[in-house]
């Protein structure tokens, strides 16, 4: 495709449409670009600038053009090097990726997938707090109360303002009758947010 693309460098005034909707679509997938799969639709435009870049290789070999052919490999070469360059953290999309996974599974009931999937993005990226918080839930789903709290001071670690990692821990210590711990978190929480109500009204009935 990118020796295609040099090819009509040099015919510009004659292809021009195809140019123009190429950089469209780059264009729209930069400014909307939510994940890769987004990309799809410049594969037919890259299939037509590829078969240009055939066509003209053929010909540059008919006519013992070395010197456009080195000089077109060089550019391709260059481009394939400047594609591959790293854009995005991996690990944090391989890590998003098993954090969706686990609350696909978790919020379909199935939390033997969830919670190891939850586990792999953590691993993946161990920074991700939102990868805590969430198997702090599936933990809480399961009943493994002390689990989803050590998982929850993990979030607070990394994030220690996370407003919801503070309410969630008040409501597990709640739960477990740990009243001091329960307000304590509670508090924090409110203090953060005045306006959680569901905290507001936890820490209300724990005073009484």
């Amino acid at each position: 495709a990118v020796w295609g693309m040099t090819v009509k460098m040099e015919r510009r005034r004659e292809r021009w449409v195809l140019d123009a909707l190429l950089w469209v679509m780059v264009a729209a997938i930069v400014a909307f670009f939510i994940l890769g799969r987004y990309r799809q639709p410049l594969v037919p435009l890259a299939i037509l600038f590829g078969s240009t870049g055939l066509h003209d290789l053929y010909c540059r070999f008919r006519d013992r053009n070395w010197n456009a052919i080195r000089s077109r490999t060089g550019v391709a070469i260059v481009a394939l090097i400047v594609c591959n360059l790293p854009v995005h953290d991996e690990s944090m999309l391989r890590a998003s990726s098993y954090m969706n996974m686990g609350i696909a599974a978790g919020q379909a009931g199935n939390l033997g997938v969830s919670i190891p999937a939850l586990y792999r993005a953590i691993e993946s990226h161990p920074e991700m707090v939102e990868a805590y918080i969430n198997l702090g839930k599936a933990m809480e789903m399961s009943n493994r109360l002390d689990d989803a709290i050590t998982c929850y001071e993990a979030a607070l670690k990394i994030e220690p303002g996370l407003i919801m990692a503070d309410a969630a821990l008040g409501q597990v210590h709640a739960r477990l009758g740990h009243q001091t711990r329960a307000i304590y978190h509670l508090e924090r929480a409110i203090q953060i947010d005045p306006s959680d109500f569901q905290s507001q009204q936890l820490l209300s009935t724990l005073k009484d």
